[in-house]
């Protein structure tokens, strides 16, 4: 958005733009290049502008006019502020819709805010000498996760050195205290519904506000706070109301020391070379003792983890074991450690089942000994869950791929032939040249070193037997293979490779054609860069030098390809 002051008498005037940094990410494309193109304008001197900012302007010239605030009014509220606690009518555009369910939520919020800041002044006293003034300055641990941070702030403001338990409090009180203005966050009450996303997430803040209350040594308050949020509803007669969401939603996003254990003991389980000291959502997870065994394709790893929050340094020991049976199959749980002799009694009748190759014994003695969380693929936490998985995958899919291939070599002379002459190729054959071709394309783009003659030979191939490449799989490695591929065609010693041109040129017209959006930019910067040579390479050629004449057509085709403007 702009705004510009009015020109009087040839005064100086001051026009201010306001872009959504979105702009320049997933919501439009090229956004950066027009920003760039914009600011060359103006550092040109179009219409008489220039590029200043508040404090160069207010220098050189002093303010006449004074702005008074309108307090209780808001860029997206045309009723003040009730957008944020009331149905007021604002909306993002759903007909029939209500935001009664504003109402009730910030009710809840406020009441649950109120026992946030009681505990903050009940137990903050005896450990802050001013808790909200600590609150306050906890911004510089916010910004600065470090051991050294926390103990700066901690010595300029608690009322006498903490011991380890007392410090997990004053921590955990801070940690409060922000999650309690975290749950006011404006978009949770911007948008439609209770169940929307932003909705949630600030139901979430709230949820670590009621469970660190619980912490520091108040009283349980999550039944009431859920019996608060019961009087808010949502328009979806699925979502229900707000205890429906909070059960659905809110709980099972809660991430703990149980949790985080769980997510260790599965990627371990899976990935043999996982490390042994790693963080994890905020916590960080050190391995005490760790056994691993196999027997065929089944794989045990059982062991012992100290989980530390790097938040309020709460620690926490607990013990797991597992097993994986093969692709998906995972078993086993977490719990506190046994006391004294227990767990080596464990490690000892699992080693023991492995030794006699007894896998029925070992997931007998997991059920009995971790009768509560039990482990499975899903205990994977979001962020690693799909790598994790793609190693579960990958001795699947060579599988298969394998086979795939050995079919479509053997019965790719017979649908060559059969394109040829205009005949139809049976589902079945024409599935497994897709298959195949596919994949061959994806490995080359994706391959560190991609090979030229090879992504050439497949792309010609795929075309042959009217295989389309035209998946968002490929257009995603497209993307990114373009650009590494044009970054590799300038060899060692300075030159083009003008076969490698040639064929990356034909990719991008492939990709240009297809209706699966692949992302030109970086391969346009890269290209970009190449067409500086350009004007060498047409004066060389134009004196008889082949070569280079067949690298500028091939960088031109290629430029064309990328939608490049060449002059």
């Amino acid at each position: 958005m702009t705004a510009r002051a009015a020109v009087e008498g040839g005064d100086p005037t001051l026009c201010h733009i306001a872009t959504d940094g979105e702009t320049y990410g997933h919501h439009h494309r090229y956004g950066d290049m027009a920003l760039a193109w914009a600011l060359q304008q103006v550092e040109h001197g179009w219409n008489g502008t220039r590029l200043t900012n508040y404090a160069e302007f207010r220098a050189r010239v002093p303010a006449t006019w004074e702005v008074a605030i309108a307090e209780n009014t808001s860029w997206s509220c045309v009723h003040g502020t009730a957008r944020w606690r009331e149905d007021c009518g604002c909306s993002a555009g759903h007909p029939g819709w209500n935001q009664r369910w504003r109402r009730p939520l910030r009710d809840t919020f406020d009441w649950l805010r109120d026992q946030a800041a009681a505990a903050l002044d009940n137990v903050g006293r005896i450990l802050f000498r001013d808790p909200w003034g600590a609150r306050d300055a906890y911004i510089a641990v916010v910004l600065d996760r470090t051991p050294a941070a926390r103990d700066r702030f901690l010595a300029s403001h608690a009322a006498h050195p903490l011991d380890p338990e007392e410090r997990v409090r004053a921590l955990s009180l801070m940690e409060l205290a922000r999650h309690a203005m975290l749950m006011y966050t404006s978009c949770g009450w911007y948008f439609d519904d209770l169940s929307g996303i932003e909705t949630v997430q600030c139901m979430q803040y709230a949820a670590r506000v009621a469970e660190l209350v619980d912490e520091v040594g108040g009283a349980p308050i999550e039944p009431e706070l859920i019996d608060r949020l019961s009087a808010a509803s949502s328009n979806l007669a699925e979502e229900g109301d707000g205890r429906q969401v909070w059960t659905r939603r809110v709980q099972p996003a809660r991430v703990d020391s149980t949790k985080v254990s769980a997510h260790v003991a599965v990627h371990a389980l899976i990935e043999p070379d996982a490390p042994r000291s790693i963080d994890v959502y905020g916590y960080h997870v050190e391995f005490v003792d760790h056994i691993e065994r196999r027997t065929g394709r089944t794989r045990m790893v059982a062991g012992i983890v100290r989980v530390r929050s790097q938040l309020t340094e709460i620690a926490t020991t607990l013990c797991f074991a597992g097993l994986h049976l093969g692709e998906q199959h995972v078993t086993g749980g977490v719990r506190p450690p046994p006391p004294r002799d227990g767990w080596a009694a464990i490690v000892e009748e699992l080693t023991g089942a492995f030794r006699t190759a007894d896998v029925f014994a070992a997931q007998r003695a997991i059920a009995r000994h971790f009768p509560g969380h039990e482990l499975s693929l899903s205990s994977l936490l979001p962020g690693s869950r799909e790598r994790v998985l793609g190693a579960v995958l990958a001795d699947a899919l060579a599988g298969a791929d394998a086979d795939l291939a050995a079919a479509y070599d053997r019965h790719a002379p017979l649908i060559r032939w059969l394109v040829a002459h205009d005949l139809p190729v049976p589902e079945v054959l024409h599935a497994i040249a897709e298959a195949t071709l596919r994949r061959r394309v994806l490995g080359t783009l994706r391959a560190d070193h991609a090979s030229f003659s090879q992504l050439r030979e497949h792309i010609i191939e795929a075309l042959d037997v009217k295989v389309s490449l035209d998946t968002p799989e490929i257009a995603l490695a497209a993307s990114e293979g373009l650009r590494r591929l044009i970054e590799h065609v300038v060899g060692p010693d300075g030159t083009l490779d003008v076969a490698a041109l040639d064929t990356i040129a034909r990719a991008a017209e492939v990709a240009a054609r297809m209706r699966s959006a692949v992302d030109l930019w970086l391969a346009q910067n890269a290209t970009w860069r190449l067409l500086d040579r350009l004007p060498d390479l047409r004066r060389r050629g134009a004196a008889g030098d082949d070569d280079s004449a067949q690298a500028a057509a091939n960088l031109e085709r290629l430029a064309r390809a990328l939608r490049l403007a060449v002059r």
